[in-house]
């Protein structure tokens, strides 16, 4: 037993292992939105069908994680080797 008292948060905060279930509301991915990105890629035409897809996914902050140069370049490449 501890010595101190607990804040309510911390008596009832959900376990921090996903168990495959949803928690809240909240969908938890197993797969990281980059590696998913790159997934999309290899069968999109552009950025924009791979945000909307992760969106759809209901993976968050897709435009953080896709807005910088290196990240879409990276992207672009892997829809210029599908094509050649």
């Amino acid at each position: 037993m501890t010595s101190w008292p607990l804040h309510r948060a911390e008596r009832t905060a959900p376990p921090a292992v996903y168990d495959g279930n949803e928690t809240s509301g909240v969908h938890m991915h197993t797969q990281n939105i980059i590696e998913r990105a790159f997934q999309l890629a290899s069968d999109s035409t552009s950025i924009e069908d791979i945000r909307k897809t992760l969106r759809r996914e209901g993976y968050s902050n897709v435009d953080a994680h896709l807005g910088g140069a290196s990240i879409k370049a990276d992207l672009k490449k892997r829809f210029a080797t599908r094509e050649a």
